[in-house]
């Protein structure tokens, strides 16, 4: 059987990518990917708005209350920064 391999060994001190804190982050257990349901229920429930700039055609940032949910079965862990912001490694 072949054996699972990792594309970049862990490494407990990391750089957050939103304020380039180098730390030992928080971890938390990924969540479960979005079923069927939960996606189908946030297309029917979510808002959209749209930022415009004067004289452009196309809006330039379209924002989703709330965010669309995310699958984050495809990480092994959550990171969590000081500053708030989570992103997952592989």
């Amino acid at each position: 059987m072949a054996e699972a391999t990792r594309t970049a060994p862990f490494e407990a001190v990391v750089i957050c990518p939103r304020c380039h804190l180098v730390d030992v982050h928080q971890m938390r257990a990924p969540n479960p990917a979005p079923t069927d349901a939960e996606i189908a229920r946030w297309e029917r429930e979510h808002t959209t708005h749209e930022v415009r700039q004067w004289g452009v055609a196309k809006p330039v940032r379209v924002i989703h209350d709330p965010p669309r949910p995310v699958d984050e079965s495809v990480y092994e862990v959550i990171r969590i920064c000081r500053c708030g912001h989570e992103w997952g490694m592989a």
